[in-house]
């Protein structure tokens, strides 16, 4: 080579390896270049040594790597989108069924090695199926196939190999093979996948699969003992996926159980075809197979000049690994990926919305290496997220908003299982009690939605000499007490209600005040007492009405005041007693007078009967006038008494009586007297008369 070496650059050339000797059709392998080392010699002819590592285009994706997601896409097409981005031909023969993976992460591997281990969890192998026509056509590119069954391995040309003993020249040999191998060796024989659900927490999900049950030419039956293989991960939460999972996993337990080796001279022979073995002298061997690796060896004699006219006569063999043409060549089982990492990322949601939860409590997040999310709803699935305390129907609960920045962590490292452990201040989000200058308050402040500006509050003062706990709620307060509650205050306490109060006690109610009690109520004042009201006062009690006063007893009413009673009236006063109104002063033992004092006039009136009843006597006086009734007389003292009648008229006065009578007088009596100073008259059953006319 002595021109034209930098037009082919590892990874910016395509290239085919043809391989054409001795029998059966050539062989071409097509990739592109991955690595050329270019040796000169010190010949004078000016040769050059050139050694070129050719590779499949899939090998380009080990040079991409990303951290990325996928939602609600099945393998498949997570597979073919990252294939297809990094230009790799592909045909798919894997029929499934792959249920859509809700969540998958890409995190930090190549695109190779993320693509490789999406096919082995989900049980799906493949080979190289390498394009027809001239292998200096740069634009035939090899195709990567894709299966999951083993019907779907191709047939090698002429798919039978005949077995014949390594000849001693390739001239001589007569058979396709001429060594083979059978290696048989001891695997687990039962699967068991488990999983949780935190849907269903107390229904356990256990799969077992045993290779007894496999319906295979080569499943082993079971021994003196189960030799199981017992995974656990919350992925199989269903029983028809956890099925195909345990199946899956046992057919890669027994990968390499039952494994051919051999040595052929077909160079066509390629991973991926299905070949029968025939002629072996082991006749147990001749059957069907799939081949899992070849490895080709051509060897072609040094060349010793270039004129020398001798031709090299170049010489082909490989070594081959098969397996049981109806078993699936599967990736191993991949470990799980333990990525015992913490990251950060911004809670997020539709536009519009302040909190985006579902009837779990988890949020949606995007984490700041992702380059395709939009910080919408879409850029995750739901995470579930860490609180301190979660039972049935009771714990704590605080849910993420929208903007947040919180802690995620990956449940057994994996990053398609997030939860979030915690929440972070940043930038934008600052501290609610502002540090350092309240760094010894502690709590708990949250912040209303809809463009709300109010917050609730319960926080701690820890100052010393300042010591506080802080309630705020910016609109309702309440407050639900199950059985009792206790509040002591060492000092002053003081409330203030802006607007209306009620206090509602279903049963007794006591209000004790060591001190003085005041109340002002500077609005109407209205109570109601339904039973029965006792109200005692040690010392004096004053009360003051300003305006009217009205006072309605429904049933009989009793005062009793132990010492004197004294009323002051500033204006009129009218009592009305619909029935019997009864006073009684003193007692029979302890007698004491009734004093009435009117200032102006005296009326007493009564629709019937007025009575006045004494023991001893009734007085009546005004002025030096007085009626003085006894049991015996009833005495009348004035300066005159005039006793008026309708007609008539008698006067007393002075010394002496007139009597005015208009007509008749009549006096009735047994004996009539009537005497005067010199005459005198006297009424008998016989009239006479005494003294002067």
């Amino acid at each position: 080579m002595r021109r034209g070496l930098r037009d082919d650059l590892p990874g910016r050339r395509r290239a085919a390896l043809t391989i054409h000797v001795g029998r059966g059709p050539a062989r071409s392998i097509h990739g592109v270049l991955a690595a050329q080392r270019i040796e000169g010699t010190a010949r004078a002819n000016d040769l050059f040594r050139l050694e070129v590592r050719l590779v499949p285009t899939l090998y380009r994706l080990r040079l991409r790597r990303d951290t990325r997601i996928f939602q609600d896409l099945d393998v498949l097409q997570i597979v073919g989108r990252v294939l297809t981005l990094g230009r790799v031909p592909f045909k798919v023969l894997a029929q499934g069924p792959f249920r859509p993976l809700e969540y998958c992460v890409q995190y930090r591997e190549t695109d190779y090695d993320f693509v490789a281990r999406l096919l082995a969890e989900h049980g799906i192998f493949y080979w190289f199926e390498q394009p027809k026509g001239p292998a200096l056509d740069r634009s035939a590119v090899e195709t990567l196939v894709l299966a999951d069954h083993a019907s779907q391995y191709p047939a090698l040309d002429g798919d039978t190999l005949s077995f014949q003993r390594e000849a001693e020249s390739l001239e001589s040999a007569q058979g396709d093979v001429y060594a083979f191998a059978w290696v048989d060796t001891l695997r687990s024989n039962v699967a068991t996948q488990g999983g949780f659900d935190f849907v269903n927490p107390m229904v356990p999900y256990r799969v077992t699969q045993r290779a007894a049950d496999l319906d295979l030419d080569w499943a082993p039956q079971a021994g003196d003992i189960d030799l199981e293989s017992y995974t656990h991960h919350d992925e199989y939460l269903r029983t028809r996926v956890a099925n195909r999972t345990a199946r899956l996993a046992l057919k890669q337990l027994h990968l390499r159980r039952l494994r051919g080796a051999g040595a052929s001279y077909r160079q066509d022979l390629a991973p991926g075809l299905r070949f029968d073995l025939d002629d072996h002298p082991v006749t147990e061997f001749n059957r069907e197979y799939v081949v899992h690796e070849v490895s080709h060896e051509v060897t072609v004699p040094e060349v010793v000049g270039l004129t020398s006219g001798r031709a090299p006569k170049p010489v082909y063999r490989n070594r081959f690994r098969c397996g049981p043409h109806d078993v699936e060549y599967l990736a191993k089982a991949p470990g799980r990926r333990l990525q015992q990492v913490s990251e950060t990322a911004i809670v997020v949601g539709p536009a519009g919305e302040e909190i985006y939860t579902d009837e779990h409590g988890r949020i949606k997040v995007q984490f700041h290496w992702d380059r395709e999310g939009r910080r919408d709803e879409h850029s995750s699935c739901w995470v579930r997220v860490s609180h301190a305390w979660a039972g049935a129907g009771w714990g704590t609960q605080f849910i993420p908003r929208i903007g947040m920045e919180v802690i995620v962590a990956f449940l057994e490292g994996d990053t398609d299982r997030p939860v979030v452990i915690g929440c972070l201040y940043n930038g934008m989000c600052g501290m609610p009690f502002p540090v350092p200058i309240e760094k010894s308050r502690s709590g708990i402040r949250t912040a209303s939605l809809e463009n709300g500006v109010g917050h609730n509050e319960l926080s701690f003062e820890d100052r010393r000499g300042a010591e506080q706990v802080f309630l705020h709620a910016w609109r309702d307060l309440d407050e639900v007490v199950g059985n009792d509650h206790s509040r002591d205050v060492e000092r002053d306490a003081t409330i203030t209600v802006g607007r209306d109060r009620a206090v509602k006690v279903k049963g007794d109610r006591v209000d004790e005040t060591a001190g003085a009690a005041s109340e002002v109520v500077l609005g109407d004042r209205s109570a109601r007492v339904g039973g029965r009201e006792s109200v005692v006062v040690g010392g004096s009690a004053s009360t003051e009405v300003v305006g009217d006063r009205v006072t309605r007893v429904g049933g009989d009413e009793r005062t009793v005041v132990v010492g004197g009673d004294v009323r002051t009236v500033s204006a009129d006063r009218s009592a009305r007693v619909l029935g019997t109104d009864t006073v009684t002063v003193g007692r029979h033992d302890a007698p004491r007078s009734f004093v009435l004092h009117v200032e102006d006039c005296t009326l007493l009136s009564s629709a019937d009967t007025t009575e006045i009843v004494a023991q001893k006597s009734i007085a009546l006086r005004c002025g030096s006038s007085t009626i003085l009734m006894t049991p015996d007389s009833i005495q009348i003292v004035a300066a005159e008494v005039v006793l008026q009648g309708k007609g008539a008229r008698m006067k007393l006065a002075d010394d002496a009586m007139q009597a005015l009578v208009g007509g008749g007088v009549q006096l009735v009596a047994d004996e009539l007297v009537l005497k005067s100073s010199g005459r005198g008259c006297e009424s008998t059953p016989t009239p006479r008369s005494t003294g002067r006319r």
